[in-house]
């Protein structure tokens, strides 16, 4: 629960912030008194048991530099530098991070949309590839985030730091989301990811074509 002194001490020292991040689970919160509500707080009760929670916001899941904020597509969890890159990739290289939520509900389209059986399978196996990549990949937003906090020392006994001041500390780039990518994949260079992406793409056109 988030005590009204420490509403007060974030707001004196981070003025004008209508979003704070949270330092105990790096996500974002208005502290009560807006749309967002970070792991901390209370969850809202849901009437639909299939549906997200719209309350939840986050840092980007790759670079942890940018928030996504309010109006943006909810599903989509990255900043614009790594939502970019995310399609570049997927547009050159027919591969691309699932920086999206997934839920219950696409178990319940899967039912519905599936004529058959072995559609159902094929469905339920490709949103459980995908939900497992959504969570390696949040979790490694939420470390990412946690380290470059880490590395201001005045922050340090801060729970919660205003977004402006985060993004203004953190800037996102395109250098910095290709490193966080790096980072993430344990590649060492973008470079070597594109050849041996390229070489596995022929491989596997082969592998159909024959």
């Amino acid at each position: 629960m988030i005590t009204f002194a420490e509403v007060e001490h974030a707001r004196n020292r981070f003025p004008n912030e209508k979003l704070f991040v949270c330092t105990a689970c790096f996500q974002l919160t208005a502290l009560v008194q807006g749309w967002a509500r970070c792991a901390c707080e209370p969850a809202i009760e849901l009437n639909d048991p299939l549906a997200f929670d719209p309350t939840v916001a986050l840092l980007c899941v790759l670079c942890a530099r940018g928030a996504v904020r309010e109006g943006q597509p909810f599903w989509w969890q990255g900043c614009p530098c790594c939502l970019e890159f995310n399609g570049q990739m997927e547009e050159r290289l027919n591969r691309q991070f699932q920086m999206s939520r997934m839920s219950n509900t696409n178990y319940a389209l899967a039912k519905h949309f599936s004529k058959s059986e072995f559609e159902l399978k094929r469905m339920n196996k490709f949103i459980d590839r995908w939900t497992t990549e959504w969570e390696s990949i949040f979790k490694w937003g939420r470390l990412l985030a946690r380290e470059l906090w880490e590395t201001v020392p005045e922050w340090a006994e801060d729970k919660y730091i205003g977004v402006r001041a985060w993004e203004k500390k953190f800037p996102i780039s395109k250098e910095n989301t290709e490193q966080a990518f790096l980072r993430f994949t344990g590649w060492p260079n973008m470079a070597l990811f594109e050849s041996a992406t390229a070489q596995e793409n022929r491989r596997l056109a082969g592998v159909q074509n024959g």
